[in-house]
């Protein structure tokens, strides 16, 4: 991917120049966040680095976009990811707010893909920076009507497996924003707009609510199943003349069970002949189809 910064320019216009390499533009002093923008050239600025605390040279030439420089360290890898990542939460910390993604859910073998809650902002009631949960060290804690949510932001290091069981263990609604690109630069005002006002590069680790949704649309589809066998061979693609939701019966259990909202589960057993059967939820697809719906379901297909 070309890397990109962002050189600050006495307007409000922002440059995006290629060909240059990452440039450390936010400090911290007195434990607040600080923009090359808003400091004098030189030592005299008073700045550390949010990684090795290292002080910063402002550098704020003609020549080269504005920039920090580390005074003593020579080697100091993951400042600007580091400092990237505070400002994130500093932005989210005063501001209170942010845009969620959207809410899609899965149903079915062949994974039909489902609308739930179009992308949305919302405003916190509370933000704890960093506070324990358990086996959990969040970014940030965020509370909407005592209701809380995790915040992760990912610049270089992502959320993994072991993470993501914890935070579903622990049922709490969770999302991970993706800040990579930006590690080249980019200034507070287009992070506060990237944060507040874009869903792009932000995605659902757990969803709480879906959760539920999803157990109440299993527990429809398990309501009234049935086991259809299949007849035939590969060549034939099996199939069977049961079929609940098809117009004559006939069904192929490879061309359409294996897709099908309804397909609950498939046997296989491949040893004893090559027997094939459906766990078959399409008996009760009104009442199914009609669940996903009060619980604000829309097929993505028809949107």
């Amino acid at each position: 991917m070309t890397a990109y910064f962002v050189q600050p320019h006495t307007s409000d216009t922002l440059v995006i120049s290629k060909k240059m390499n990452a440039k450390l533009t936010y400090g911290i002093r007195d434990n607040e966040i600080i923009s090359i923008d808003d400091v004098k050239s030189g030592l005299s600025c008073n700045v550390n680095c949010a990684l090795c605390n290292d002080k910063l040279v402002a550098k704020k030439g003609l020549k080269t976009a504005h920039h920090f420089a580390h005074y003593k360290v020579e080697n100091c890898k993951g400042s600007v990811e580091t400092s990237l990542h505070l400002l994130a939460k500093e932005i989210l910390n005063e501001t209170r707010e942010i845009k969620l993604p959207k809410v899609e859910l899965e149903i079915g073998e062949g994974r039909n893909q489902y609308l739930f809650f179009e992308a949305h902002r919302i405003k916190f009631d509370r933000v704890i920076v960093e506070k324990t949960l358990g086996e959990i060290i969040p970014d940030l804690l965020c509370y909407v009507n005592e209701k809380p949510l995790l915040i992760e932001i990912a610049v270089t290091h992502f959320i993994d497996e072991y993470k993501r069981k914890k935070i579903k263990a622990a049922d709490i609604s969770a999302i991970e924003i993706d800040l990579s690109e930006f590690k080249a630069g980019i200034s507070k005002k287009q992070l506060k707009d990237f944060l507040i006002n874009k869903a792009e590069k932000k995605k659902w680790i757990y969803n709480k609510r879906l959760r539920r949704i999803n157990n109440e649309i299993m527990r429809e589809r398990n309501k009234v199943i049935e086991e259809l066998h299949f007849e035939g061979s590969f060549t034939t693609r099996r199939w069977h003349m049961n079929c609940p939701i098809s117009k004559n019966g006939f069904a192929s259990y490879m061309d359409d069970c294996s897709y099908c909202l309804y397909n609950v589960q498939i046997n296989r057993d491949f040893i004893a002949g090559g027997q094939i059967s459906v766990i078959c939820s399409g008996k009760n697809s009104k009442n199914i189809n009609n669940r996903i719906k009060e619980l604000g379901g829309m097929p993505i297909s028809n949107i």
